[in-house]
C-alpha cells in the first residue's frame, strides 16, 4: 500500500501503523518513503502529534 500511495503522490506523507513492531518492515517502510512507522496502542496518540507537527507552516512554532 505504501508504494502504490507513493506513485500515487511522492509528496503524501505515509505513516504505517502496526499491532508488533518488525524491524525489516520497519527499516523497508522508511526506505520506502514512509513519513514514520507506529507500533501499538499509542498509536492514535503519535498519529495526532504528527498531524500536528506536519500540518504547520515550515518555520512556525509548535504551540506550548
Amino acid at each position: 500500500m505504501l508504494e502504490q500511495a507513493i506513485e500515487i503522490d511522492r509528496r503524501m506523507p505515509v505513516v504505517v501503523v502496526t499491532r508488533c513492531l518488525n524491524m525489516k518492515c520497519y527499516v523497508d517502510a522508511m526506505h520506502s518513503g514512509a513519513l514514520d512507522y507506529l507500533e501499538g496502542p499509542q498509536a492514535s496518540v503519535e498519529i495526532a502529534r504528527l498531524i500536528e507537527t506536519h500540518s504547520r507552516p515550515h518555520g512556525a512554532a509548535a504551540s506550548v
